[in-house]
């Protein structure tokens, strides 16, 4: 069993500025409704047995059965080394991708095993996966376990059987026991998949336009820098690199917390074609330092940032990989980063990118962020304690937030409260909405400009933002 600790972003940089997944001290039993269906056997979830001691960061074990008319019972089980050959050959089957390549670099992953992996199989043949990848992210300087649901995959044939819910209803079960506080749904689970307290909403931004135009919009907004030079990364820089994201993703929602592992695992796939480094030369002592760095792939910018306080260094960047560009004959420049990067105004044209995340635990996530919840409800003046009235999904709630604790607890059935559903309450505690757009949409109704207000101030809408250098695959 997985089991994850809340720590201070401070105490997070610490051991190489990550949270990992520690092996639990013990195994409770779990019992989810969404299991129990008609036609499911279930057996409880197993513990390792004396002489077979639990691993670090592995996952708990799952053994279920599904009947099925005329045939064979399907069996949930999670995955092992000897599966990975026949995973591979679904992926490709059902998804046309990743490469053989692409799937043992994801295999090599340090923070996964090949028990994160959960299989539904039929007389002994791979018919349906999913992978949870145990990850932690920023969020506004404090570290968050979350579990991201990826590589959906189920034979055609399964579908109507109920497999690809079946999969995933046991996954968001397995992170909301093991105490993930957030589980991400990627681009291979179907929009069929909503699930209550689902959150919709952009976790990236990206501006595209010409190379030639970058240029000339820089040429006037900013004269070239003397004391920044660019050139490519070296392998001796990549502390450097790893105490810049750190420094630059910190106030931040939504970047992954990257070990010096997850680092090496990043560049030994690579994914890139370039790594630029900025460099400022230093009066005091004659050196020069890396103060920021920019991936590049093609014509996509994957990650560029910098050392607070480094915006100079940022543009050098961007007129250095739209050079770049230029000379290897492509005619648009891709910028992937947060929706309030420093070079947004450098770019014509923005879109978003969509993500979905799921709040398998409400009240944990309000715990986890009350002193966030605090600070703004200071900044606003609001007097503490401060109650809301709710009603989500027509069940009555009451939100409450004082100086050390904030609480999703029963309330009592009021005509005047905030109503909406669990979907557009998850994406307001998570920031990927703004209250106004929620009461515009007609998905929340406030029953005064009071709980409005309060609503606004306490949950405003954040920049989330997902690296798209993580997920990139090497081909």
């Amino acid at each position: 069993m997985r089991r994850f600790e809340s720590k201070s972003l401070a105490t997070a940089s610490n051991d190489a500025r990550g949270l990992l997944r520690q092996p639990a001290e013990g195994i409770q039993n779990m019992a989810s409704s969404s299991l129990q269906q008609s036609g499911v056997e279930s057996t409880p979830f197993r513990a390792a047995t004396a002489d077979k001691p639990p691993q670090a960061n592995s996952t708990r074990a799952v053994s279920l059965r599904r009947a099925l008319s005329g045939g064979e019972a399907l069996k949930l089980a999670n995955a092992a080394p000897c599966d990975h050959q026949a995973i591979g050959r679904l992926l490709i089957s059902v998804h046309q991708r990743p490469t053989s390549e692409d799937f043992a670099l994801q295999l090599e992953h340090p923070h996964d095993e090949p028990s994160d992996r959960l299989l539904v199989k039929r007389a002994g043949q791979i018919v349906g996966h999913v992978q949870m990848q145990w990850r932690s992210l920023m969020y506004l300087g404090a570290a968050v376990p979350i579990c991201r649901l990826a590589w959906l995959a189920v034979l055609p044939e399964y579908r109507r059987h109920g497999v690809d819910d079946w999969l995933i209803d046991t996954a968001v079960d397995l992170a909301r026991v093991d105490r993930a506080l957030l589980v991400e749904f990627d681009g291979t689970i179907p929009p069929s998949a909503a699930r209550p307290w689902m959150a919709e909403g952009a976790l990236a931004a990206r501006w595209q336009d010409s190379p030639r135009d970058v240029l000339s919009r820089l040429s006037v907004q900013q004269s070239k820098s003397a004391d920044v030079t660019v050139r490519n990364w070296r392998q001796m820089e990549l502390d450097e690199l790893c105490e810049i994201y750190h420094l630059a993703t910190s106030g931040t929602a939504g970047p992954l917390i990257r070990t010096e592992a997850h680092w090496r695992w990043l560049i030994e796939r690579s994914g890139y074609d370039h790594i630029f480094v900025a460099l400022r030369s230093s009066t005091a002592d004659d050196r020069e330092r890396v103060v920021g760095y920019c991936v590049s792939r093609r014509e996509h910018l994957l990650e560029l940032l910098t050392a607070p306080g480094e915006e100079q260094a940022a543009v050098e960047l961007l007129r250095r990989s739209a050079r770049d560009a230029i000379e290897r004959g492509f005619h648009r420049l891709v910028l992937h980063g947060s929706p309030r990067h420093v070079l947004a105004g450098s770019f014509a044209a923005c879109a978003e990118t969509p993500g979905r995340m799921l709040l398998p635990d409400a009240a944990g996530w309000l715990r986890h962020i009350r002193d966030e919840l605090a600070h703004r409800a200071g900044k606003a003046e609001l007097p503490l304690p401060v109650q809301l009235p709710l009603r989500i999904n027509k069940r009555p709630l009451r939100l409450e937030v004082t100086r050390r604790k904030a609480s999703l607890t029963a309330g009592k059935p009021l005509r005047r409260c905030l109503a909406g559903e669990s979907g557009a309450f998850a994406g307001l505690l998570l920031g990927t909405v703004d209250a106004d757009a929620l009461l515009e949409a007609n998905k929340l109704s406030a029953p005064s400009a009071r709980a409005a207000e309060v609503a606004r101030q306490l949950f405003p809408r954040l920049p989330w933002w997902r690296p798209l250098w993580d997920e990139l695959p090497r081909s």
